[in-house]
C-alpha cells in the first residue's frame, strides 16, 4: 500500500512540476484552397452579419446567442456571444478585400485578447489560399499548459469546419443545366 500511495504521489508531483514548466501558449491554424478570389471571399469573412453562413459555432451548438454590434463589418466591428459554456466578443481590427480580416477574440474570463486572422493569398490559378489562425495563452496555473497542449485538437476541428462551409458559400456554383424537352417523337 505504501508504494502505490508513493507511486500516486511521484505521479502528482510530475504533473504539477510538468504544469509548472510547460508554456502555456498555443496556435491554432489551418487553411483550404478554395475556386473564388479574395475579393468574392472578403464580404463573407469582413462582415460580421455574413459568418452565420459559414461559422461553425453555430452549428456545433445552435444555443449560442450572438449579437452583432455597429458597424457590422471593417475595422471595428465586433459580436458579442453566450452560450452553455460562458461566453465573449470579437473585434475586428484591420481589414483588406486583398489580404482579409484581423480580429481578436475575447473569452469571458480571460484577461488578454487572442489575436485571429483569416488571411487570403491569391493563386495563380484564380483560386485563393484561406488561412486561419489563432494564438493566445492560456492563464491558469498548472491545467493551462496541459489546455495549451490540447488547443490544436480541440480547436483545429472546428476551424476545418468553418473552412469548408466557407468554401461551400463563397465558390461560384454552376447553373443547373436547362432540362431537355421531349417531343415524344424519335
Amino acid at each position: 500500500m505504501k508504494t502505490l500511495r508513493n507511486v500516486l504521489l511521484a505521479l502528482l508531483l510530475t504533473i504539477v512540476a510538468m504544469g509548472l514548466l510547460l508554456p502555456n501558449d498555443f496556435v491554432v491554424q489551418r487553411q483550404i484552397q478554395i475556386a473564388a478570389t479574395p475579393a468574392q471571399i472578403h464580404p463573407l469573412v469582413d462582415d460580421l452579419n455574413q459568418w452565420p453562413q459559414w461559422s461553425p459555432w453555430l452549428q456545433q451548438d445552435p444555443s449560442v446567442i450572438i449579437t452583432v454590434g455597429q458597424p457590422s463589418a471593417g475595422v471595428g466591428a465586433n459580436q458579442r456571444w453566450q452560450d452553455n459554456s460562458g461566453g465573449g466578443h470579437l473585434v475586428i481590427t484591420a481589414s483588406s478585400p486583398e489580404t482579409g480580416v484581423q480580429y481578436n477574440a475575447f473569452f469571458d474570463g480571460a484577461e488578454h485578447a487572442n489575436p485571429a486572422s483569416i488571411t487570403f493569398t491569391e493563386q495563380d490559378n484564380g483560386s485563393t489560399k484561406v488561412h486561419w489562425h489563432m494564438r493566445g495563452a492560456f492563464s491558469m496555473p498548472i491545467i493551462g499548459p496541459y489546455m495549451a497542449i490540447a488547443a490544436d485538437s480541440m480547436i483545429g476541428p472546428t476551424f476545418e469546419q468553418g473552412l469548408s462551409r466557407l468554401k461551400l458559400v463563397a465558390e461560384p456554383q454552376p447553373s443547373p443545366e436547362p432540362a431537355l424537352e421531349s417531343t415524344g417523337q424519335l
